[in-house]
């Protein structure tokens, strides 16, 4: 299921929305208003970033604010988390591909935001979460 940004959000609001299907959404989203969301609970791809299902260890680190996975630091807009309820989040420090492992706890949820690519709220469990890459005569990541 997914709904655009406006039924969400106005441009001018600053405090948290309540929306009949998602709930109160977390005041930090600062989305436009055609943003999409997807809800998911096992794999999806947004941009450059690829989000699975992981059957590995779990996440410890709390994850309390909001933060950039991928920056805008070469010219992108920034894929970034925001965490709603008890979410964890361990970057993986110098990897290549993988950027790091979420969990989101029993009745909380994580949303991965884009500017371009739109919105996902991640379902309760734990995901690895890691740069996507193309094969064009050799392997390369996918630029965003």
């Amino acid at each position: 299921m997914s709904i655009t940004a406006e039924t969400i959000r106005t441009p001018d609001t600053a405090e948290a929305v309540s929306h009949p299907e998602f709930g109160v959404l977390p005041a930090t989203l600062d989305i436009p208003l055609d943003t999409v969301i997807h809800r998911i609970d096992d794999v999806a791809a947004q941009g450059d970033v690829l989000i699975s299902k992981a059957n590995s260890r779990r996440a410890k680190t709390a994850l309390t604010e909001p933060v950039e996975i991928i920056d805008a630091q070469f010219g992108g807009n920034p894929h970034t988390l925001h965490p709603d309820g008890d979410c964890f989040w361990d970057a993986e420090l110098g990897a290549e591909l993988k950027l790091g492992v979420l969990t989101v706890a029993k009745g909380a949820r994580a949303f991965l935001f884009h500017r371009e690519h739109g919105g996902l709220e991640i379902a309760p469990g734990t995901y690895r979460i890691g740069r996507q890459r193309e094969f064009a005569e050799s392997w390369q990541r996918v630029a965003d």
